[in-house]
């Protein structure tokens, strides 16, 4: 498992806050993790995405991609 997002984890108009995705067991298949619901106050809004893969006996593979937005206005 691994998990991206698209705006700096501590950017600029984002709160100044760090760790935003927490309780994560990278490259295992953890599937209870928290993501902070933070955007930059300049951007479009925060996207993550997070990215499984499995592998079967044989050697073969297959990847699941799911994405979490945090829109820039929630109104």
């Amino acid at each position: 498992m691994s998990i991206t997002a698209n705006e700096p984890v501590n950017g600029t108009g984002d709160g100044n806050t760090a760790d935003d995705i927490q309780g994560a067991a990278f490259g295992s298949d953890d599937r209870q993790f928290s993501l902070r619901a933070e955007r930059s106050g300049n951007g479009s809004g925060r996207i993550y995405t997070v990215t499984y893969l499995a592998r079967d006996a044989a050697g073969n593979t297959t990847t699941a991609t799911a994405t979490v937005t945090v829109p820039h206005d929630q109104r």
